[in-house]
């Protein structure tokens, strides 16, 4: 199943103060959500109904999931995204 992805305008403005290495990676990645969680390191974030993460080296992409949707609301360093 293919998923229709949303980012959220936020996140693309956060993107572009990461390191341009990281960047590329992340980008990469977020190319993949359509076929979510084929080929990724995806896992359900515990005491959540529908938020998954997804592991970008130092990096986490944070997703909601909805019916026939993937809705990108956050990419942070892994230090800060379960705080």
């Amino acid at each position: 199943m293919n998923y229709d992805v949303l980012i959220e305008r936020n996140v693309l403005k956060e993107i572009k103060k990461f390191p341009a290495h990281d960047v590329n990676r992340i980008k990469k990645a977020l190319r993949k959500l359509p076929a979510f969680p084929v080929g990724m390191d995806a896992k359900k974030i515990v005491g959540t109904k529908n938020i998954y993460q997804v592991r970008v080296g130092n990096y986490r992409i944070l997703i909601e999931l909805e019916i026939h949707t993937l809705k990108v609301f956050s990419v942070v360093q892994r230090k800060s995204a379960y705080k």
